[in-house]
């Protein structure tokens, strides 16, 4: 069978029908009964339109220096720890 020349073809065009039948009811539910299988019809469709946005944020360290600069090592680490984050509204330490 593998070695028959018209194979790959043939085979190529056998799944190709597949997934194009397989297509015509993802659609035909999603238009009756499933968001969810429209949203990842879509997103395959159309991913410039409906892909998922990621944004990473590098952290340089520099913002944790300056921190360190205007409230002292030890209210930088009390306000991630209470708050999860440096950002405590806390006067400058005075060194």
């Amino acid at each position: 069978m593998k070695s028959d020349p018209l194979y790959p073809a043939e085979f190529a065009e056998a799944c190709e029908l597949g997934t194009q039948n397989m297509e015509r009811i993802a659609v035909e539910r999603a238009n009756r009964k499933s968001d969810l299988l429209m949203i990842f019809m879509l997103k395959a469709r159309r991913p410039e339109v409906y892909r998922e946005l990621r944004q990473e944020h590098h952290h340089t360290g520099e913002i944790g220096a300056i921190f360190d600069g205007l409230y002292g090592p030890a209210a930088a680490l009390e306000a991630v720890s209470t708050n999860g984050h440096a950002g405590n509204g806390r006067e400058p330490a005075h060194r």
